[in-house]
């Protein structure tokens, strides 16, 4: 699992579907151990920097593998803030509507 957060936005970019985010505009921060990461979305692209999170409607905190189970694993964003992984600060709407812009391809029978 990645242990920094660079390789899970890198794979955002890669796994990013435009047909999902049709008219989304949002900005997010992650804040996954020492990584500050922003990615905009907005006119079908995204783009993610290194930058301060401050500025994002919504911010997640937590580690990079983490980050990954509830982007790539769906895994519920309640259980993985009750559990303690995750703190969601601002529109947690935004987040869970980014979530939706990422599939995993099917697993080959």
């Amino acid at each position: 699992l990645p242990s920094s957060g660079v390789p899970i936005m890198q794979s955002c970019e890669t796994m990013y579907d435009p047909a999902r985010a049709q008219g989304a505009v949002m900005r997010l921060g992650f804040a996954m151990d020492e990584d500050r990461m922003v990615v905009s979305v907005a006119e079908g692209r995204i783009e993610t920097r290194r930058g301060e999170v401050e500025v994002a409607e919504v911010v997640v905190r937590a580690p990079p593998p983490v980050v990954a189970a509830a982007v790539y694993g769906k895994v519920p964003l309640a259980a993985l803030e009750g559990e303690g992984a995750m703190r969601i600060d601002g529109d947690r709407d935004v987040f869970t509507r980014f979530i939706d812009f990422f599939h995993l391809p099917e697993k080959a029978g």
